[in-house]
């Protein structure tokens, strides 16, 4: 695979001139695009993109190689309405999907899901986004970025924008393992995550898809998945964890702990709302010491045969010691 600047660069022109050629599919108009512009449909997009912390019109005049006629920044937001959002989610999937995943860990895909926090600019009109904090009602505009990261291939493999009022990672989660095995599915991924994203949920639409997960477990409390497990004294344990998931909550369920988990009104796609069937759940919790000294515990469902303790503690040194996506 041809990573070089000149390759990366020339795949992302040819993808654009493909969108172009069939503009009217991205347009919010069909008529839309139909007449020559200043700016075209195709700089549209890659004005877009390549746009930085500078102001509209200064970024416009750098895209344009600072030529007099360069178009206004009011042109181009006329202009960019007239495209729809998919616009640009089917560019970044046709260019992420070009290049080839040719690197594979054990015939694995580590994906790493991570997210971080984008402040953007201050509009108080915006429920979504708009919140105030501060006692001089000072408000500020955000959006949080979910994103798919290969390790091997370092190429993203899907974002997810949410507004900062309506942030759930683990439905984020949920919709990227979803979206990943229904596009890839000769692939075997491996979904790598944080704390903030071990739920039932999460490791039951990754079993269901016929992926894989790793998450890090939350320190025990009172809510974690670890709070009603008797866990072993030692410091390295590699233990099976299954339970029968249930939305019930009887003096059965709750007689036998170490047969099932009550979830209660938790969102679970698997299980209705007022389901009184059972799920059973079955994975790893796996708990080795760091090179610093600490221990870590994390969830997975690899086949032990596939990776051992040492493996795993290779794979998560892999992962949080590089960082990819945000700290």
């Amino acid at each position: 695979m041809n990573l070089s600047p000149e390759s990366v660069k020339e795949t992302l022109l040819n993808k654009v001139n493909e969108m172009s050629a069939s503009s009217w599919q991205y347009a919010k108009k069909p008529t839309d695009f139909t007449r020559n512009r200043k700016i075209s449909f195709s700089d549209v997009l890659l004005s877009t993109i390549s746009m930085q912390k500078s102001a509209s019109k200064t970024e416009l005049l750098k895209y344009f190689d600072f030529n007099a006629s360069a178009p206004t920044a009011s042109a181009l937001i006329q202009q960019r309405k007239k495209i729809s959002p998919e616009a640009f989610d089917s560019l970044f999937y046709s260019f992420s999907n070009a290049f080839s995943l040719d690197k594979t860990l054990k015939g694995y895909d580590p994906i790493v899901v991570d997210g971080s926090d984008i402040y953007i600019p201050r509009n108080p009109k915006d429920p979504d986004t708009y919140r105030i904090t501060d006692r001089y009602n000072k408000g500020f505009n955000m959006i949080h970025l979910n994103a798919a990261y290969n390790l091997l291939s370092h190429l993203y493999t899907d974002v997810i924008l949410q507004p900062l009022n309506h942030i759930n990672e683990y439905i984020a989660m949920c919709d990227i393992i979803d979206h990943y095995t229904a596009t890839n599915p000769t692939r075997k991924p491996l979904f790598i995550a944080d704390r903030g994203f071990a739920s039932f949920n999460v490791f039951a639409h990754a079993i269901e898809n016929n992926a894989y997960f790793l998450v890090r477990a939350r320190e025990s409390n009172p809510r974690s998945m670890l709070a009603t497990i008797k866990l072993p004294d030692s410091p390295e344990y590699d233990i099976i964890f299954e339970r029968r998931l249930t939305r019930k909550n009887t003096k059965t369920v709750k007689a036998e702990p170490e047969v099932y988990k009550t979830i209660a009104n938790r969102t679970f796609d698997y299980l209705d709302p007022k389901s009184k069937s059972l799920y059973y759940i079955s994975f790893r919790i796996v708990s080795f010491v760091l090179p610093n000294g600490n221990t870590e515990i994390v969830y997975t469902n690899l086949p032990k045969e596939d990776f051992s303790t040492e493996e795993l503690r290779e794979l998560y040194n892999m992962r949080w010691e590089i960082m990819p996506i945000s700290a």
